[in-house]
């Protein structure tokens, strides 16, 4: 399921390239998480769970030089994409995912009614028992498109070291024999990205051809050469929809040296 280092880096490459780009505009769907209101806006749809991410902007300090420019292009993607087709993530939610955890279903299988104090807890332990590993250097190589209704900026690591310490910290959270029973299951294999806003609409086949010119030219002009991304801080945090994502002070995090 999880790609090795030199895989992954193909994958990247191919998500924010042309060709990987017009592929998945081809085939692309609407996300459908927002539901469609009467006066012309978009409010998202609920969607319960815990995730482990970066810190979402602007608390993530060591990278706020690279989110400035995320939000140019995110400025960009709002001014030239119709509000009927496209919902922009706010500001304050960017970020990148660690590790996916318990959401939709799952969640509300596992984590019954004031019993998220007992998830907390776990995560707490696991982050308590973990081995150190240090600082994760990376850089987003593009913007791309996910058939899924998502447009985001796609993230590699820099070396293979830096690949395999954070494939050893989401092996240790998937085979995590507490975690399991409460839900957490490795669905994917990671897919470093940052969305910066979604398709909700069905597109024709000109609405796809302008979305790729649209991306294909955004890359080419705002990231003619990769941004720097550290992973220094993974937090847990709960989400009652597709855009936001918060935390209580005392909630768990891990920290990377």
């Amino acid at each position: 399921m999880e790609k090795n280092y030199i895989s992954y880096n193909q994958h990247i490459d191919f998500l924010i390239s042309p060709k990987g780009i017009s592929e998945n505009a081809s085939s692309i769907v609407p996300l459908g998480q927002f539901l469609s209101q009467s006066n012309g806006n978009w409010s998202p749809a609920p969607y319960v769970g815990y995730t482990c991410i970066t810190p979402t902007y602007p608390n993530d300090i060591l990278n706020l030089s690279t989110y400035k420019i995320l939000l140019d292009i995110h400025g960009l993607l709002c001014q030239n994409l119709p509000h009927e087709v496209y919902v922009p993530a706010p500001s304050s939610a960017l970020h990148m995912t660690v590790a996916r955890l318990i959401s939709g279903e799952v969640f509300k299988e596992k984590i019954k009614d004031g019993q998220d104090y007992k998830f907390i807890t776990k995560i707490q332990d696991l982050f308590s028992s973990m081995p150190q590993y240090k600082s994760i250097h990376m850089e987003i190589r593009g913007i791309s498109l996910f058939q899924q209704g998502v447009i985001a900026a796609s993230i590699a690591c820099c070396n293979t070291s830096d690949f395999e310490e954070l494939m050893s910290f989401r092996d240790f959270i998937y085979t995590d024999v507490d975690l399991i029973p409460m839900g957490v299951e490795r669905k994917r294999g990671f897919n470093g990205h940052i969305t910066l806003g979604y398709i909700e609409n069905m597109l024709t086949n000109i609405d796809k051809a302008y979305l790729t010119d649209l991306l294909v030219d955004i890359n080419k002009k705002h990231i003619s050469r990769p941004l720097p991304f550290q992973l220094t801080r993974a937090e847990l945090r709960k989400f009652d929809n597709f855009l936001d994502f918060y935390r209580q002070e005392d909630w768990p995090f891990y920290t990377f040296k």
